[in-house]
């Protein structure tokens, strides 16, 4: 198949559903973290615009494997990319942690129909950038159920964006089988949100910002933490 055949996924560059899910998810989430969280979701949308440009899977690799690279090197203070002048502000050494994003999307390099051990390894890459946000933020004991959401999130994303039927299948399946506790975190409570609406979008195979049940599910997440 032609390279990028399947990308209707691209980033939440522009897809207005997306935007509008993590719009919701940073509105709910604490002041004091959210700009970190914020810092999160450009990166992963970032490393999503940069598979989604690409004309061929080695430029994207390389783009890739450049902002691995930045992210590691902890020598000194990042200049010429704001995102990153940003995520050494908020997240100081800790922004290594997110190489996981770039891992995760580097799994969704391959032709369609990607395997499940594609989509997963996609989906833990950001299960593992939330479970450091939750440390990030505090609260190193509710990383785990950080993690189920980041994963549902990925699910959830693949699940609506893929052009591949096979694919789209897939994702769905493996994120219905996923554990999503609540997260009752007040800490964590955009996180909460966003694993509840990609949940939803799971459950009624749509977007996660569909109708008025999608608001209503994020308004009774972000008040009672379920």
């Amino acid at each position: 198949m032609q390279w990028g055949a399947r990308w209707d996924i691209g980033s939440p560059v522009d897809d207005p559903d997306l935007d509008t899910a993590i719009a919701v998810a940073l509105a709910w989430q604490p002041r004091a973290s959210r700009p970190a969280l914020a810092s999160l979701f450009e990166l992963d949308r970032r490393l999503g615009d940069a598979l989604a440009r690409a004309k061929e899977p080695l430029l994207a690799q390389m783009r890739l494997a450049w902002w691995r690279d930045r992210l590691t090197d902890q020598g000194g203070s990042p200049t010429g990319e704001p995102l990153l002048r940003e995520l050494a502000d908020r997240w100081g050494e800790r922004r290594a942690m997110l190489g996981a994003l770039v891992d995760g999307w580097e799994n969704l390099l391959g032709d369609a129909p990607l395997p499940a051990s594609a989509i997963e390894a996609f989906a833990a890459g950001r299960g593992r950038a939330l479970a450091a946000f939750a440390e990030l933020a505090g609260d190193r004991a509710i990383a785990p159920s950080a993690e189920a959401a980041g994963r549902c999130w990925a699910f959830a994303d693949l699940a609506w964006r893929s052009s591949d039927d096979r694919e789209r299948e897939l994702a769905r399946s493996l994120g219905l089988a996923v554990h999503l506790p609540a997260l009752r975190s007040r800490e964590l409570r955009g996180v909460g949100v966003l694993g509840a609406l990609a949940w939803r979008a799971l459950v009624r195979n749509e977007p996660l910002m569909q109708g008025r049940g999608a608001a209503l599910t994020a308004m009774r997440v972000g008040m009672l933490g379920r």
